[in-house]
């Protein structure tokens, strides 16, 4: 978290508004305590930035080609015999930017879903496991989703939908045109095809489409 102020102090405008996601949790609840030791000086340094901050926790980056390369990096370099040597961040950065690069529109959703975030919407999760779960469905990374369930059992489970036997069940999918998702997604979006933003807009609805929906 430290580093990622010091990033932002260096490279965003005043006045911008800045989503900063971590799957520590600890974090984000040692943020809402009374400030002390680490946590206190790291408050100061969020209070000076010039830019808007909202920090979000979220489920860890498993299976994220990136996040995986720098985990296994990470270990080979700790059995190196060679002296230690401190990396800066930006030397740190351009050599992640010249080795992982990510297939094109992999972050289209993304993209679509958080131009439209705002925190107050997500205040109206009050629950701790609705939170989780809204954040689970945005990263497309929910084990309902048949197509994440099949990558994480490397295909034992077929990744196509159980009403739409052609159609890849994931998060777009059950979002726009499945079938046993219809009647859910016209009752609660007043829509069969809600835009993807309903997910940063409409977080209490997703919750309720999410614990309504067969599977």
């Amino acid at each position: 978290m430290q580093l990622a102020t010091k990033w932002i102090e260096e490279n965003v405008p005043a006045n911008s508004s800045v989503l900063v996601c971590t799957d520590s949790n600890a974090l984000c609840q040692a943020l809402q305590n009374p400030d002390v030791g680490e946590i206190a000086t790291l408050k100061r340094a969020l209070e000076k930035l010039q830019a808007t901050i909202h920090i979000r926790w979220v489920p860890s980056h498993v299976n994220i080609p990136g996040n995986e390369l720098a985990d296994q990096a990470a270990k080979q370099a700790t059995q190196l015999d060679a002296p230690s040597r401190g990396v800066s961040f930006n030397a740190a950065r351009q050599l992640i930017r010249r080795n992982i690069v990510d297939a094109p529109g992999t972050h289209e959703r993304s993209k679509e879903v958080y131009q439209h975030y705002k925190q107050s919407n997500d205040d109206a999760l009050t629950k701790r496991s609705d939170q989780t779960l809204v954040a689970k469905i945005r990263s497309g990374k929910w084990r309902k989703f048949r197509a994440y369930k099949s990558k994480l059992d490397k295909g034992q489970t077929d990744p196509h939908c159980n009403f739409c036997p052609n159609k890849i069940h994931d998060l777009n999918h059950w979002m726009t045109d499945c079938t046993a998702t219809d009647a859910l997604r016209q009752r609660l979006f007043g829509t069969l095809t809600p835009p993807l933003s309903v997910l940063a807009t409409e977080p209490v609805k997703l919750v309720q489409m999410a614990k309504l929906s067969q599977f």
